[in-house]
């Protein structure tokens, strides 16, 4: 059986690594978004997001997302700026792919950093 996925991201160093060893397996299929491809997506903009599934999830079965904000760094400078790129890519754009899985029966594959918080005190382990 065929694997079919929608990668939305596709431009981001892990999705091109990931899709480079999937690539030998001639089982995959790929539909390729982010916002410098032919399948143009910012996850951002819930309009954007509901028009890419709208046109392509019947060719995907699991999307996975590998767009995100991930300098921590530049992360934690925006610390709870809720108007910063870090909230708009990392929190409302999972939230636009999520439910546009949700909404069209797909699995989400979701990827995040390895700075891990404890959840307490705000400072990563």
């Amino acid at each position: 059986m065929s694997e079919r996925f929608g990668v939305i991201g596709s431009g981001s160093m892990i999705a091109l690594q990931t899709m480079e060893r999937r690539k030998k397996n001639s089982e995959v299929s790929v539909v390729k978004a982010d916002k410098r491809s032919d399948n143009y997506i910012d996850i951002t903009d819930k309009a954007s997001v509901d028009a890419f599934f709208a046109e392509h999830a019947q060719s995907f079965d699991f999307a996975i997302l590998f767009a995100a904000i991930t300098d921590v760094n530049a992360a934690e400078s925006e610390r709870d700026n809720k108007d910063g790129m870090t909230w708009k890519v990392n929190v409302e754009g999972t939230r636009n792919v999520a439910e546009a899985c949700k909404v069209h029966g797909k699995n989400l594959i979701f990827f995040s950093t390895d700075f891990v918080f404890d959840g307490t005190n705000g400072k990563g382990k």
